[in-house]
C-alpha cells in the first residue's frame, strides 16, 4: 500500500513507492533526473527499478555514483542541469530511502 503525506514536503512511502517516482517527477515538471547514490548501492542493482520508473515517465536519467555514502550538497549539485530533479537513494533523511527534490 502506497501512502502520500504532504506537510510541508510531499512524501510518498510504502511498498511500491519507488514505482511512483517517475510520475511524481513528471508532476514536478522534470524532464531529466540526476540519480545520486553511492557505488555500493549502484553495484547491487538497487537503482534499476528507480531508473525504469523515471524512464517510463519520459524522463532522461543520469546516474551519478561518485559520491560519499552520505553526500554533501556540493557533491550532488555539481552535476545538475536546468530542469533536473535530484533523486537520492538511499536517503539518510527518510525511512523508506527515496527522496525527490525539485531544483
Amino acid at each position: 500500500m502506497t501512502s502520500i503525506w504532504s506537510f510541508p514536503t510531499r512524501v510518498i512511502f510504502g511498498q511500491g513507492a519507488a514505482q511512483e517516482l517517475g510520475s511524481e517527477a513528471k508532476r514536478l515538471g522534470a524532464k531529466h533526473a540526476l540519480l545520486v547514490s553511492d557505488p555500493g548501492v549502484a553495484g547491487a542493482g538497487i537503482l534499476d527499478g528507480i531508473s525504469e520508473s523515471l524512464q517510463a515517465a519520459g524522463l532522461g536519467v543520469t546516474r551519478y555514483t561518485d559520491v560519499s555514502g552520505n553526500p554533501l550538497e556540493a557533491e550532488v549539485l555539481g552535476g545538475l542541469e536546468p530542469g533536473d530533479v535530484v533523486v537520492l537513494y538511499p536517503s539518510e533523511l527518510l525511512a523508506d530511502g527515496s527522496e525527490v527534490e525539485a531544483r
